[in-house]
């Protein structure tokens, strides 16, 4: 190696030149701050994907159990159908869309049951009665109000449903007895233990075609029990 005085060749473990007396120099090692820029970078993005993939959906996930088991049918539905496929969100949609569809359907708001019954028939379609029903009930509700012309327009989108036919003729002359003792009888067709089935057998079916390992979540149901009586009729009477 070369002196950085005089320019002069001198022994690598010679401290000062022999020539010059210049003190040699010592090379600095630098660690390249790339390696460091590198590393952070891989650290930042190892916790973006844990933060977007693990931590966010599952606050979401709880956060909509949270209002499904408050009652907030709806507000949970539109949790789990953000969340997809995570967990049992499936089976968690179902039956908040259910539920969402029974409430209305216990207090005789029929009309408003059909959404919900309609969005999971388009998911299930074995669940579509329920959407015939809540229309068939919905005309029953109109002509105990009296309203025997829209009654009979509701009735006739399902004319085949059950009794729709013999109802309409009714309507048709004003009689309001065989619609309470029809709404008085009357029972929503599938349970929520039912429900459950159809949507277990619809993941199973999909899970047949997923890699080896792959299982969708699944969700125990409450039981249901028996419908209560509905307080609209009390109202209407």
């Amino acid at each position: 190696m070369k002196c950085t005085g005089c320019g002069q060749k001198i022994g690598k473990d010679t401290e000062f030149c022999i020539h010059c007396g210049t003190k040699k120099q010592q090379r600095k090692r630098i660690r390249p701050l790339y390696i460091w820029l590198i590393a952070g970078t891989l650290v930042v993005a190892v916790l973006i994907t844990l933060l977007f993939t693990v931590i966010m959906p599952l606050i979401n996930y709880n956060t909509a159990v949270t209002l499904f088991d408050g009652g907030a049918y709806e507000t949970a539905g539109d949790k789990f159908r953000e969340l997809g496929s995570y967990k049992d969100s499936v089976m968690m949609l179902a039956k908040s869309l259910y539920k969402e569809g029974e409430s209305d359907y216990e207090v005789g708001n029929f009309s408003d049951a059909i959404e919900p019954f309609s969005e999971l028939a388009e998911m299930f379609p074995e669940t579509e009665v329920l959407v015939d029903d809540a229309q068939y009930m919905t005309g029953v509700a109109l002509a105990i109000e009296g309203e025997y012309e829209d009654a009979i327009d509701a009735l006739e989108e399902v004319e085949n449903y059950l009794d729709a036919s013999e109802l309409i003729e009714a309507a048709e002359n004003e009689e309001q007895e065989p619609f309470i003792d029809e709404a008085i009888s009357h029972d929503l067709p599938i349970t929520e233990e039912e429900v459950e089935e159809i949507v277990e057998e619809a993941i199973e079916e999909q899970a047949g075609d997923q890699a080896p390992g792959q299982q969708p979540g699944g969700h125990a149901l409450a039981d249901l029990g028996e419908l209560s009586d509905s307080q609209w009729l009390l109202d209407a009477a």
